[in-house]
């Protein structure tokens, strides 16, 4: 009997560890715990920043720092495999074995993090915004084509070493205080509002199929119709270069 128990505990144990949203918390956890190292007294760091965007929607952030050297807004990967992307492309591809799962770009997700945070400084504290990607140490950055010198993809490993090589002043003490205090006062605390946003973002998701089914494009609200590129035939948006939306099975 307790040979069976522990058997369906590991199962348990297991089936809980490959679930996304798990997943993703234990890579948010080793990013905080990575974090820690920073000097406490030059950077202000915030973990899990919900704040509500100015169209009543909700944007949920894994970690934003705050420092005399920049802004940077983390997104956490806590993927495996062979990650494969570029800066530009909408979909990045992870490659376990002969399996391929595609992935919207870390980069152009992080960027809508990016603009939420320009929205709560209300433009009026221009300051640098670094955007970093780090990944687990169980994924493999195999080809990362990455040209902007604003954005860093990295292992989660590396993180305080890629947020130290910042080390010119360019945020100043009251600009700093002005920084933390807007971020202190927009983020959401409310029991359960995690739950609503996941529940905002399946919400989303849905009416972004439904716009794909109807052909039209989620992204901009333009036709979609099948275009040739490089690989072939595709189905994308006709508003394209302004819209690079494209649809994949």
């Amino acid at each position: 009997m307790l040979s069976f128990i522990l058997v369906m505990l590991a199962i348990g144990g297991a089936f809980l560890l490959s679930h996304p949203g798990v997943k993703g918390k234990i890579g948010e956890f080793w990013i905080g715990r990575y974090l820690r190292d920073l000097d406490q007294n030059e950077y202000k760091v915030f973990h899990n920043l919900l704040i509500e965007r100015k169209n009543g929607k909700t944007s949920q952030i894994d970690h934003v720092i705050v420092s005399p050297y920049g802004i940077f807004v983390i997104e956490t990967k806590n993927f495996k495999g062979w990650i494969f992307g570029s800066e530009k492309s909408q979909y990045w591809t992870q490659v376990i074995y002969k399996r391929k799962h595609k992935f919207y770009n870390p980069i152009h997700q992080n960027y809508g993090h990016i603009k939420v945070i320009e929205e709560v400084l209300r433009e009026k504290i221009d300051v640098p915004i670094i955007s970093i990607i780090a990944f687990s140490q169980r994924a493999t950055l195999k080809s990362i084509d990455v040209q902007a010198d604003n954005v860093k993809v990295i292992y989660d490993k590396d993180i305080v070493r890629t947020i130290e090589q910042y080390s010119e002043i360019v945020i100043n003490k009251l600009q700093f205080r002005g920084i933390v205090e807007l971020l202190s006062v927009n983020k959401i605390e409310e029991k359960g509002a995690n739950r609503e946003h996941i529940a905002q973002v399946k919400q989303m998701q849905q009416e972004a199929a439904v716009s794909v089914e109807a052909g039209i494009c989620p992204k901009c609200g333009g036709e979609l119709v099948v275009r040739t590129g490089k690989r072939g035939r595709f189905t994308g948006c006709s508003g394209f270069p302004r819209c690079r939306f494209i649809v994949t099975k």
